[in-house]
């Protein structure tokens, strides 16, 4: 291997010793610039080999461009240089390399998201970034009669694609690092993994038939709410924080109403991106098998099989430019009202379409799914101004005003459901947290850093039921109360809701139904960035700047 690395020095040093001018240096790095950084190297040592293979290639691979398709040289070399700028600016302003649901998180977004996005501080430095790249790259290119340097002889070509193939295949073979960890096959094999995901997994699921096969309690007519929040960080809403005027009603109605009411201390998101964590509530797979998501069916699809109804309002998009397994799990809802699609952009808009559905009650056990928009950046569009409560001078001040519009909107749904005169019961839950520029490098996101932190999943989770669910059922009151400090995730959800409405299939789990006799204390489990599946046990917290997820590699 030292001789392998001997000659391509020697190749790399020829050239070099021939031509190192201002000039040459200037316009490599103008048409190479972003290359060679390589993402989150394990040494210093594998980031050199690296440069040395990558360079060699590059000028190989533009000097035969070049004489080929002159007219289209810089098109045809954009292509390679550009997403490598756009994956390295990200790696020096996050210090996080573009791990797959970092990846498939921005494939998945839609229109609204990506021009919310593009008003960010984050993206403002990407596009002054990017911008700046793209205009020096092309007064070079538009300028320069001669687009390769004279030195650069066709001869050279083969022995620097020889040379660059031999530095990989010398550094990666019988090593414990993989050459598809790297610029640019790992990018090749994120948007073949994101691929395989959206036309195949995804498709899997849509066409999955499911037939109930388990016991169903008719007596149970109970309307289950299942309020799914967006960004909302525990330590952030009054109920859990003193002082933090984030929920003043359910200060007030946990107080007014003790028995009606249960706040649950220790919960934990499966993840800080969306596209995990809502697939891992509605489905009935638990987190730890993440890879059943398509395969096995979520709550939706179970409680359609078992004749009773449930209804979406939300107030996120239908989708994003591909379908996910969100849209395919909220797909099987008997009625569907996106309030994107008619134009409304508050929480508040969730209410009158709550009020139309509860307005004409069922003989049978239904569920209701309000998604709130909640506090997904960016904070003051999710809320009228006329709610503003903290002065927004910061981005935090925006938080925490839309924190407490949510309050103030489930408000408005558990007053409603309060005054039914049948069993009702509402639960509360967000996807994941939200980090807020906690360690003082201007982040207010999630799921993007090389860190995690607890910020983003630790997250609230509460139930309310009326009276008559309380008279209704005392002993699912009781275990619903005595479970509060009880340490639990987002796969209680699904299994809770089952229980509730009193349909017990074959994949009903009782281990994870809350109001269940049989409930049992199960591992919870996190899905960090790359897809990887971990133990919370597992998963350092610190305030050190160290990645949160603790795995051996196979």
């Amino acid at each position: 291997m030292n001789t392998s690395f001997g000659l391509i020095n020697f190749s790399v040093y020829e050239v070099l010793i021939e031509s190192l001018t201002p000039r040459f240096i200037l316009s490599s790095l103008s048409k190479f610039f972003a290359l060679l950084v390589i993402q989150n190297n394990p040494t210093g040592k594998v980031q050199a080999i690296l440069f040395v293979s990558y360079f060699s290639f590059y000028l190989a691979f533009l000097h035969l461009v070049a004489n080929k398709f002159p007219r289209f040289v810089f098109g045809i070399c954009a292509l390679g240089v550009i997403p490598s700028l756009l994956v390295s600016i990200y790696f020096l302003l996050t210090g996080a390399e573009m791990d797959y649901h970092v990846f498939a998180s921005i494939l998945d977004t839609h229109s609204g998201e990506l021009a919310e996005f593009l008003k960010s501080p984050l993206a403002s430095k990407i596009i002054l970034v990017v911008v700046l790249f793209i205009g020096a790259c092309l007064l070079f290119f538009f300028k320069r009669k001669r687009l390769v340097p004279a030195w650069l002889k066709i001869n050279y070509a083969v022995p620097c694609l020889f040379f660059w193939g031999l530095a990989a295949s010398c550094l990666f073979f019988n090593s414990q690092h993989n050459i598809a960890k790297f610029y640019p096959l790992k990018e090749a094999s994120l948007f073949y993994r994101y691929y395989d995901e959206v036309h195949r997994k995804v498709k899997k699921y849509q066409k999955l038939s499911y037939e109930f096969d388990g016991d169903l309690i008719k007596e149970n007519k109970v309307l289950v709410i299942f309020a799914l929040g967006e960004s909302a960080r525990k330590d952030k809403l009054g109920l859990y924080t003193s002082g933090v005027e984030t929920t003043p009603f359910f200060d007030e109605f946990s107080h007014e109403h003790p028995s009606n009411f249960v706040l649950y201390e220790d919960v934990v998101a499966a993840a800080s991106y969306t596209r995990v964590s809502v697939p891992s509530i509605l489905s009935t797979s638990p987190t730890q098998r993440v890879e059943d998501f398509s395969s096995k069916p979520s709550i939706l699809k179970v409680i359609k099989a078992a004749g009773r109804e449930s209804i979406l309002i939300s107030n996120q998009n239908r989708k994003g430019f591909h379908d996910s397994f969100i849209s395919a799990y909220m797909e099987d809802a008997k009625r569907l009202v996106y309030l994107t699609e008619l134009k409304k952009s508050y929480d508040m808009d969730l209410v009158p379409y709550f009020d139309e559905e509860i307005q004409n009650p069922s003989q049978n056990s239904r569920l209701i799914i309000l998604h709130f928009a909640g506090s997904h950046f960016r904070y003051s569009s999710r809320y009228p101004k006329s709610e503003e409560f903290f002065k927004p001078d910061t981005h935090m001040e925006e938080y925490l005003n839309s924190i407490r519009y949510t309050d103030k909107v489930l408000g408005e749904i558990v007053t409603r459901m309060m005054n039914l005169g049948h069993p009702a019961i509402l639960l509360y839950m967000p996807d994941h947290g939200e980090y807020l520029n906690d360690y003082r490098d201007g982040f207010y996101d999630h799921g993007t850093r090389n860190f995690l932190t607890r910020f983003e999943i630790d997250v609230p989770f509460f139930v309310v039921f009326n009276n008559a669910y309380a008279e209704k059922y005392p002993d699912e009151v009781s275990r619903l109360s005595s479970r509060a400090l009880i340490p639990i995730s987002h796969d209680n959800l699904s299994h809770t809701i089952l229980g509730a409405m009193g349909i017990y299939g074959s994949n009903y789990d009782a281990q994870y139904d809350l109001t269940a006799e049989g409930f049992n204390q199960m591992p919870r489990y996190i899905v960090e960035r790359s897809n990887k599946v971990a133990l919370l046990e597992e998963v350092e917290f610190n305030e050190e700047k160290f990645d949160g997820i603790v795995i051996q590699e196979d």
